[in-house]
This record gives C-alpha cells, sequence and structure tokens, in this order.
C-alpha cells in the first residue's frame, strides 16, 4: 500500500517545467456541503404569516367526518384491496 504524504483533496495543477503542484481551491470543492442562509429572514417572515389552526381545512374536515357517504364506497374497496394484496 502506498501512502500519501500530502493532502489529495486538492486538485493537481500542471506548471510549466512539468511538474505538479496542489493548488488552493478558492471555492469548496464539487459535492461539498455548503449552507446559504440568504433567505432564511424571508423564509422565517413567510412561516410566520402562516396561521397555526387553518379554520378552512378545519371546517372542510368536520363537513367530511359528519358525511356517512365519506369516504366514497370505491376507495373503500380499493384500501381492502391493497389490505388483503399484503396478506
Amino acid at each position: 500500500m502506498i501512502h500519501s504524504t500530502s493532502p489529495s483533496n486538492k486538485p493537481i495543477v500542471p506548471t510549466p517545467d512539468n511538474t505538479v503542484r496542489r493548488s488552493s481551491p478558492s471555492a469548496p470543492p464539487p459535492g461539498a456541503d455548503s449552507i446559504n442562509t440568504a433567505n432564511s429572514n424571508q423564509i422565517r417572515s413567510s412561516l410566520d404569516n402562516i396561521p397555526e389552526i387553518r379554520t378552512e381545512v378545519v371546517n372542510r374536515a368536520r363537513a367530511l367526518a359528519a358525511d356517512p357517504a365519506y369516504p366514497p364506497r370505491e376507495i373503500i374497496d380499493a384500501i381492502v384491496r391493497e389490505l388483503v394484496a399484503e396478506t
């Protein structure tokens, strides 16, 4: 096994005299993890403007729960077929 004495995470750059040297990249190498928080304040503001309880969704759920025909028979049959196929 050959052990390297120099870091291998820097690209090799040829020099005019045909020797090689490792360059110091200014940007992270491809595939490196990075994070950009430039829009985090805008995202936080948007999230803060969403109500915690959406009354229209609650009202729709109540209406569906009170409807004896919900869910439709076709949906129930499809779920039953999936459950039977799993066993």
